[in-house]
């Protein structure tokens, strides 16, 4: 027989060693691809490390800063009703390290999510905190201050705010917050409202003093007059008077204000030139006042001149512009122009002067106006308006 008679193996072990290596190759290709993923697992591993002892480090700076700032930190979960405390948060309400949890959460005979703080809240607080509650469901946000009470009855002060957190669906989920201690600074907030209140009591009782003085004073110079006779002289004691009055007034105004460094100038006014047309009822019985007034407050330095510049002008108006019982006005305006300044015009409809006349009068009335106006800084004019008109320019002087 001869050999090639016989059938062969190599078609098959050829076959056999193909896949042979194929199973080699693709051993090899798992083998890369686990030492790929085994390099992975290790860079996340060394990662997670690295994060969780970065959130170690900041968690520790957040205890140490919570500490020596008295801020507490707090989370709420409104789904499950637990609360994360901070150590100092359990000083603000006067409770031992754990309490809160153990003893307050959960509170199932709650139905709103905050209320199981409310028991540690002042009762006279409770509404507002229940409102900023409320208002925080709706705006994402929470910040109030409010009363806490101690199991001794110590009564702490605390500023919160907080973030609301929100689920996939935009439920609310959970809040977040800090708290911090701000009794010290309720407690200094409280002694400068004292303070400050008993210096607006001596204020106002100095300016009542003053207008009761100045009462008297103006007493003393009306009963004076009964004894004079001389009409020049007369009319002297008089015009002091009504000085004196007109400053009696704006301390009257002062203690009625509740601003005790200014008042409303455009409400003394009213009242001044009232004052002034009632002490000259002779003179002034044909004569009505107009007054155009911006609601502008003064001060006391510059109420006061101002205040005996309308007395000297209206004054003059009502005596010497309206012989012989004429019908007229005098008119007062009082506004601030486009440059930031005072205008304060005093005009009437009388006989009028000269503008020269008025300059150069050496009268104590004109005199006392010009040196009030260098007190105020400022410049007047005058002119003729059917009768006078002084227009008054000042600056808005602090």
């Amino acid at each position: 027989m001869a050999t090639s008679d016989f059938p062969t193996n190599s078609s098959s072990e050829s076959d056999e060693s193909d896949q042979i290596t194929a199973l080699q190759s693709q051993n090899a290709e798992l083998t890369r691809q686990l030492q790929h993923y085994k390099s992975e697992l290790e860079y996340e591993k060394k990662s997670h490390e690295q994060t969780k002892s970065q959130l170690s480090i900041l968690k520790e700076w957040l205890n140490i800063a919570s500490e020596a700032d008295g801020i507490a930190v707090w989370s709420y979960s409104i789904l499950t009703q637990e609360t994360t405390l901070s150590t100092q948060g359990y000083n603000l309400y006067g409770l031992e390290s754990g309490t809160f949890e153990e003893d307050i959460i959960p509170f199932p005979s709650y139905k709103h999510p905050f209320d199981a703080f409310f028991d540690w809240v002042h009762p006279e607080d409770r509404e507002l905190v229940r409102q900023a509650d409320e208002e925080a469901l709706q705006t994402g946000k929470f910040k109030a201050e409010f009363r806490s009470m101690h199991p001794d009855g110590k009564v702490c002060w605390i500023y919160s705010v907080g973030k609301v957190s929100y689920d996939e669906n935009g439920e609310p989920s959970s809040v977040h917050g800090v708290e911090f201690d701000i009794t010290d600074r309720k407690q200094v907030e409280e002694q400068l409202r004292n303070s400050l209140q008993e210096k607006e009591i001596l204020l106002k009782e100095i300016h009542h003093r003053v207008k009761n003085n100045l009462q008297i004073i103006s007493s003393l110079l009306s009963l004076q007059t009964r004894s004079i006779e001389d009409p020049q002289i007369l009319a002297l004691f008089q015009n002091t008077q009504n000085r004196v009055e007109t400053i009696a007034l704006l301390h009257e105004h002062l203690y009625q204000s509740p601003n005790l460094a200014k008042i409303n100038f455009s409400s003394y006014l009213q009242q001044l030139v009232t004052h002034i047309f009632a002490a000259h009822g002779s003179c002034a019985k044909h004569v009505q006042f107009n007054i155009d007034a911006a609601a502008i407050e003064l001060n006391l330095d510059m109420a006061l001149p101002c205040s005996l510049i309308v007395n000297e002008l209206i004054t003059n108006s009502l005596k010497h512009a309206f012989p012989d019982d004429r019908i007229g006005e005098v008119g007062i305006r009082f506004t601030i122009n486009p440059q930031d300044q005072y205008v304060l015009t005093i005009w009437d409809n009388g006989i009028g002067l000269p503008d020269e006349e008025i300059s150069s009068s050496n009268s104590l009335g004109i005199r006392l106006v010009k040196a009030l106006v260098r007190q105020l800084k400022g410049t007047v004019e005058t002119g003729q308006f059917t009768g006078n008109l002084f227009k008054l320019v000042f600056p808005r002087l602090e």
